[in-house]
C-alpha cells in the first residue's frame, strides 16, 4: 500500500514492501527468496545457493556452489580458478597447486610451488626441503649425487655417488664416495673406473705410487718403490722396482740398462771392475773422499801410495817406493838427484839412516850396490 492505494508487486513476489524483486516478503510458487536482498527468483541463480527453499549467499569465491564454504563451488567467479581436489575456487596460483587450463592443479607434495605435477617442476620447496639446482626438485635430506650449498642441492662431479662440494677440475673431484664400479683416490677424492697412472687398488681405493712411478703394484718405502713402469723422464735401475731420473749423477746407462754408480762415486762413467770403479768424480762434500787420477777410484785423503794434490783435489800417485808421501817426484837439475818425497816406505824399501836423500826410499840390494858404507841392516828405519 502507498497512500491508501494497493501498488503490484514485483511478479516474483507472493508478498511485497515495494515493486522491487529485492523487497519481496515471500514469493510465489516455485520461487525461492534470497536471504539478503529479499529477491525471488524461479532457480538457483549465481552466486547462490538453495538450502530449505531459500537462497543462500556462496562464498564470494563461487560463482555456482553447494554451501557457503570455499570448498563447495561447481564454478567460480571471474578470474578465480577452481582447485580440482577440494572445489575450492582462488584467484591466484596459491601454495602446493599450480594452474593448467583455468584448473589449479596439486603440485608433487614436496612442492610449496610448482609449474606441473612431477618433482621436477618446482618453484620453491616445502619447509625444511631442499631443491635441486639442475632439475627444480625437492628433497627433505641430501640426495646421491648431490651436495647441500645454502639450501640448495648442487650435481656433484658425475663419478661421485656422495660428495660435499664442487669438483675444482677432472682430477680434484671432491667426492666422498664413488658410484658403482668405480675407485676414489684417497688423496684428491676423485672417481674413476679403472687403475689410472700414479696409483695402484686397495681394497676398491686407489693409493698413490711412489711418486717416481707410472704405474706400480703397491706402496713403496725407502727401498723400494714398487714401479711397474717409470714417469717420462725416469729410468728404472737394473735388478730394481725404483725409478729415477737421469741427472748426471749417481748412476749410468750400458747396454740400455739403468745402473747404480759404485756408493763412493758421485759421478761415473759405468760400473766398476776388478781395477776401477770408473768413477768421474767423488763427493767430497759429504764424505770428503778425493779422484784418484789413475784408477778412477774415490778414496780418502791418506790413501796408501798417494798423496793429495791440494790445489786440483785429486789423489795423484807417489814414487813406487813410498807406502805415503809428500808429494810427487822431485828432480834436481843441478845435481840430476831425486827426492822421492816418501813419508813411509813400500815395504821392502827403505830409508838412508844419514845422508842428502833422507825422504828417499831404497830396494835394500840398491843401497849395498853403492859399497859407500859398511851396510849393517840395523842401520835401517824398516826391519829386513
Amino acid at each position: 500500500m502507498d497512500g491508501n492505494i494497493l501498488k503490484k508487486c514485483h511478479s516474483n513476489c507472493l508478498k511485497c514492501s515495494n515493486s522491487q524483486n529485492y523487497n519481496c516478503i515471500s514469493c510465489k510458487p516455485n520461487h525461492y527468496l534470497t536471504e539478503d536482498t529479499g529477491s525471488c527468483f524461479n532457480n538457483e541463480i549465481d552466486n547462490y545457493y538453495l538450502d530449505n527453499n531459500i537462497l543462500r549467499r556462496c562464498h564470494p569465491n563461487c560463482l555456482k556452489c553447494y554451501n557457503n564454504q570455499n570448498i563447495n563451488c561447481i564454478s567460480c567467479k571471474s578470474n578465480f580458478y577452481k582447485t580440482e581436489d577440494n572445489n575450492s575456487c582462488q584467484n591466484d596460483a596459491i601454495d602446493n597447486y599450480y594452474l593448467d587450463n583455468n584448473i589449479l592443479r596439486r603440485c608433487h607434495p614436496n612442492c610449496l610451488r610448482c609449474s606441473n605435477a612431477e618433482n621436477n617442476n618446482c618453484i620453491l620447496c616445502q619447509q625444511n626441503y631442499y631443491m635441486t639446482e639442475d632439475n627444480k626438485s625437492c628433497y627433505d635430506k641430501v640426495i646421491d649425487n648431490y651436495y647441500l650449498d645454502n639450501n640448495i642441492l648442487r650435481r656433484c662431479y658425475p663419478y661421485c655417488l656422495r660428495c660435499n662440494s664442487s669438483a675444482i677440475n677432472d682430477t680434484f673431484m671432491n667426492c666422498d664416495e664413488c658410484k658403482l664400479n668405480y675407485y676414489l683416490t684417497e688423496d684428491s677424492k676423485s672417481c674413476y673406473n679403472e687403475v689410472i697412472n700414479n696409483y695402484y687398488l686397495d681394497n676398491n681405493i686407489l693409493r698413490r705410487c711412489h711418486p717416481n712411478c707410472k704405474t706400480c703394484n703397491n706402496s713403496f718405502n725407502n727401498d723400494n718403490m714398487n714401479c711397474i713402469l717409470c714417469k717420462d723422464e725416469f729410468y728404472k735401475l737394473n735388478g730394481t722396482n725404483n725409478c729415477y731420473k737421469i741427472l748426471n749423477d749417481s748412476f749410468y746407462f750400458e747396454d740400455d740398462k739403468f745402473y747404480l754408480c759404485d756408493e763412493n762415486c758421485l759421478t761415473c762413467s759405468k760400473g766398476k771392475n776388478e781395477t776401477s770403479n770408473n768413477c768421474l768424480s767423488c763427493d767430497f762434500e759429504y764424505k770428503k773422499l778425493y779422484l784418484v787420477e789413475d784408477l778412477n777410484n774415490c778414496e780418502y785423503s791418506d790413501y796408501s801410495g798417494y798423496y793429495l794434490d791440494k790445489e786440483k783435489l785429486i789423489l795423484k800417485k807417489c814414487h813406487k817406493s813410498c807406502k805415503s808421501c809428500h808429494g810427487a817426484l822431485e828432480i834436481n837439475n843441478d845435481t840430476n838427484g831425486e827426492n822421492h818425497n816418501c813419508i813411509e816406505c813400500n815395504e821392502n824399501f827403505y830409508k838412508l839412516p844419514y845422508g842428502l836423500y833422507l825422504n828417499n826410499c831404497y830396494e835394500f840390494e840398491t843401497i849395498q850396490s853403492w859399497k859407500i858404507i859398511s851396510i849393517s841392516t840395523d842401520l835401517f828405519e824398516n826391519d829386513i
